[in-house]
C-alpha cells in the first residue's frame, strides 16, 4: 500500500482542525469559570460546558454527512431564515436595545446566526454556479441580492454587527472569485456608498455614537467610550505573564462590561498576559490554515465555495472582536467564535466546522 503524500494527508486537516477547536473551547471554559466563580452566574459556565458538548456531537454528526445535501434544499433554508427573521421583528425578545432572540421559555436563540449560515449555503450554491461568468455584472450585482434581504431584516433590529458581517461574507466571496479586478473594486466603492447612506439615514443615534467614540473613547469616558477604555485597561495591565486565572481586576471587580461575551478576550489577555495571547493567536492561525487548505483541495466548487464561506465567516467575528477589545474598532457586538459564551452562535460555529469537516474528509476519500 502506498503511503499518503504529504499533500494529501494535509487536504484532510481534520485533526488539525479539532485540535484548535478544542484549544479555544478550554481557554473559553477557563476563562468563564474565573468570571463566574463563587458567583450566582455560575450556571452561565456550566451552560457553556453542555453547548460545547451537544456541539461536539453536532459537528461530528454533520462530518459524516455528505455536505452536498444541503445545495439540494437551499430554498427552503432560505425562506425558512428569512421567516425567521420577520419572525423575531414582530415576536422578538430585546436585549440590550436589539430585537434578535426569538424565546421559546425552555430555549431561546438567535435567527441572524441561523442566517449566517443560509446565507454561505446560499452564496456558495450561487457562485458554484455561476462561477465561469463571474465578469458579468449582471451575475455579480444577483448575487449581492442574496444577502440582502438577511442584511436589511437585521438592521431593523437592529443589529449592526451581524449586517456588517453578512455583507462581509459576501465580499469575501467576491473576493475568492474570479471576478475582475476592476469589478472588486468597484464593489467595495458601492459597498463604502452603501455605508455612508446608512450612516446618514439608517443607523440609530446610539449606534453613531459607539462608531464616531471608538476614534476617542476618551471623549465620552463615562458613557459609550467607557467599555472600550476599560477592554484596553485589562488588556493591558496583563502585561508578560498576566494576573492568573480569577485575579483579573477589571473582570472580577465588575469594570468589565458583558466580560463573558463580547469582552471576554480582553478578561482573558489581563489573566494570561501576552504568553496566553500568543498562544491563543498562533492556534487561531492554525485554524484558519486548516481551513484555508481543505479549502484548495475541494473536489468540486460547491465545496469549495462553501469553505471559503466559512474561513470569512469566523475571520470576520475574530477580527471584529479582538479590534473592539484593542480599540481599533467600534463596539458592534460580535462574539469571538468557541470563546464568548453564548448558545446559538457556538453551535453554528460548531454546523460550520462540521461542514468544512464534511468537504475535508470526502476531498480526502476522493484524493
Amino acid at each position: 500500500m502506498q503511503i499518503q503524500s504529504l499533500k494529501t494527508w494535509l487536504s484532510g486537516h481534520q485533526w488539525l482542525l479539532w485540535l484548535t477547536v478544542g484549544m479555544a473551547v478550554v481557554i473559553s471554559l477557563n476563562t468563564l469559570y474565573s468570571i463566574f466563580y463563587g458567583t450566582p452566574q455560575i450556571k452561565i459556565f456550566y451552560h457553556q460546558i453542555i453547548y460545547v458538548l451537544l456541539g461536539f456531537v453536532m459537528a461530528y454528526l454533520i462530518g459524516r454527512y455528505d455536505y452536498r445535501i444541503f445545495r439540494r434544499h437551499i430554498l427552503v433554508f432560505f425562506l425558512g431564515a428569512l421567516l425567521l427573521l420577520i419572525l423575531v421583528l414582530v415576536r422578538g425578545l430585546k436585549i440590550n436595545g436589539t430585537t434578535g432572540w426569538l424565546d421559546f421559555k425552555v430555549f431561546s436563540f438567535q435567527p441572524v446566526e441561523v442566517a449566517k449560515v443560509v446565507v454561505i449555503l446560499a452564496l456558495a450554491t450561487f457562485f458554484a454556479k455561476y462561477h465561469n461568468v463571474l465578469y458579468s455584472w449582471k451575475v455579480l450585482a444577483f448575487s449581492f441580492l442574496i444577502p440582502l434581504p438577511f442584511a436589511t431584516l437585521t438592521l431593523l433590529q437592529p443589529d449592526l454587527g451581524s449586517t456588517l458581517a453578512l455583507m462581509g461574507i459576501w465580499g469575501g466571496f467576491i473576493f475568492a472569485s474570479s471576478a475582475r479586478k476592476t469589478q472588486k473594486i468597484t464593489l467595495i466603492a458601492v459597498t463604502v456608498s452603501i455605508a455612508l447612506f446608512g450612516w446618514f439615514f439608517l443607523l440609530k443615534d446610539y449606534q453613531r455614537d459607539r462608531l464616531s467614540t471608538f476614534v476617542n473613547p476618551e471623549r465620552d469616558a463615562l458613557g459609550t467610550g467607557y467599555n472600550t477604555l476599560q477592554a484596553v485597561t485589562a488588556i493591558g495591565s496583563g502585561g508578560v505573564k498576566g494576573k492568573g486565572l480569577g485575579f483579573g481586576s477589571q473582570s472580577q471587580l465588575h469594570f468589565l462590561p458583558e466580560a463573558h461575551s463580547d469582552f471576554i478576550f480582553a478578561v482573558f489577555a489581563e489573566e494570561t498576559g501576552w504568553i496566553g495571547v500568543i498562544i491563543f493567536l498562533v492556534a487561531s492561525l492554525l485554524f484558519y490554515f486548516s481551513i484555508i487548505n481543505i479549502a484548495r483541495f475541494s473536489k468540486d466548487n460547491f465545496g469549495y465555495f462553501l469553505v471559503v464561506g466559512i474561513f470569512w465567516f469566523f475571520l470576520i467575528h475574530f477580527f471584529v472582536n479582538v479590534g473592539m477589545n484593542l480599540g481599533l474598532l467600534p463596539i458592534v457586538g460580535l462574539p469571538l467564535p468557541f470563546i464568548s459564551a453564548g448558545g446559538t452562535n457556538l453551535f453554528v460555529s460548531f454546523i460550520l466546522v462540521g461542514l468544512v469537516q464534511s468537504v475535508g474528509r470526502l476531498s480526502l476519500k476522493n484524493n
